[in-house]
């Protein structure tokens, strides 16, 4: 049987998906790993063959697909060499850390036997993809505007490629990107402006070029508003709140309220024609609310999903690792295709442009 290969397997992404893939008995992973250090402690640690390229890998293993989770700045050149060999491709978000390296990606894919999909795997957590459905199935209309207020905690010590401008252009790339994605998804149309704005910066050891608050401000072709806050500064460590004794954010059914008390927030709301959508993430909620009369709003109903883990609810990457790994196994095209992440892509490189120069950018 065809294997997934797994580029970058010794970072936290990879690490993640090769335990919870063998976990759920799915044994066929070949990793690559360019860091001789984590080669050997990774040799040490699994039964997994491991090389040192992609080129040694293909040469040596029968390969069905490709997923790349190596950092963000190497994307462009590890998806272009992968699209080469012309097997189905999976490439972690960002879709390149400048236009010209989206464009390049997309440009590899169109002229590869193969194909690439750039792994905005909001499209496929449990709780976006119901808003989707509800959005789609116009029962309280078509989709006008679209808000999200998101507020994580600071990115540590553990990833500093993330706080280093000559890797990371900003947390509209690396972070947002999922937001300005499932913008465009919810709202069906295209982002034809984009205009980004930041405050001064609070955590200490954030470069000034990389902000920790931001705001991001998107019209679409038929005229509806997106709007995007975010920031590293409201939320705290949630553990050791009363009802919240050694539980973790991810653990299926853990309550989430000392989570929402300590500042994390991800809410998104879709308003409608008649009423709106709302998903929070952290309430474990979807609520479709709908217009009664001429001036009044009522909660038509409450979709639960406490017993989901966070993870999975809001971050299933395992999902659409497995997903990917079902495509290439049998055939199929991929789930997103590469253009529309070209899109996203663009319109999020515009957020950062447009923070950094201060005045809207114009994407036709």
């Amino acid at each position: 049987m065809s294997k997934l290969l797994i580029t970058g397997i010794g970072g936290g992404v990879g690490l993640h998906i090769t335990k919870s893939l063998t976990e759920q008995g799915y044994m066929d992973i070949v990793g690559v790993d360019v860091n001789p250090e984590t080669q050997a402690r990774l040799k040490s640690e699994s039964p997994i063959p491991l090389y040192a390229s992609l080129a040694e890998a293909m040469a040596a293993e029968d390969i069905g697909g490709i997923y790349i989770c190596t950092p963000d700045a190497t994307h462009r050149d590890v998806a272009v060499e992968a699209l080469t060999y012309g097997l189905p491709v999976l490439c972690e978000k960002p879709m390149g850390n400048k236009p010209d390296e989206a464009r390049e990606m997309l440009e590899a894919a169109q002229a590869s036997q193969g194909w690439l999909q750039i792994a905005f795997e909001y499209r496929f957590s449990p709780a976006f993809w119901r808003v989707h459905e509800i959005v789609e199935s116009r029962e309280v209309g078509a989709p006008l505007n679209v808000f999200n207020e998101y507020t994580p905690g600071p990115w540590g010590p553990n990833a500093p490629w993330r706080l280093d401008p000559a890797k990371n252009p900003g947390v509209f790339n690396e972070k947002l990107c999922h937001i300005v994605d499932l913008f465009r998804f919810w709202m069906e149309d295209e982002i034809t402006q984009v205009q980004a704005f930041r405050g001064l910066n609070s955590v200490p050891w954030y470069p000034p070029e990389i902000a920790d608050n931001v705001l991001g401000v998107y019209r679409f072709r038929r005229g509806g508003l997106g709007i995007l806050v975010h920031n590293h500064v409201t939320a705290a460590d949630a553990q050791g709140m009363e009802g919240q004794v050694n539980v973790l954010s991810w653990t299926p059914g853990a309550d989430m309220f000392p989570f929402k008390q300590a500042g994390h927030s991800q809410r998104c709301v879709v308003i409608c024609e008649r009423g709106t959508v709302i998903c929070d993430i952290w309430g474990k909620t979807v609520v479709v609310n709908e217009r009664v009369g001429t001036d009044e709003m009522r909660v038509k109903r409450v979709e639960d999903f406490r017993e989901w883990c966070m993870l999975e609810l809001s971050h299933d990457m395992v999902g659409e690792v497995l997903d990917f790994i079902h495509r290439f196994e049998n055939g199929l095209p991929p789930r997103i295709d590469p253009e529309d992440s070209y899109h996203s892509s663009l319109a999020t490189l515009a957020s950062e442009e447009s923070l950094r120069s201060g005045a809207p950018v114009r994407l036709e």
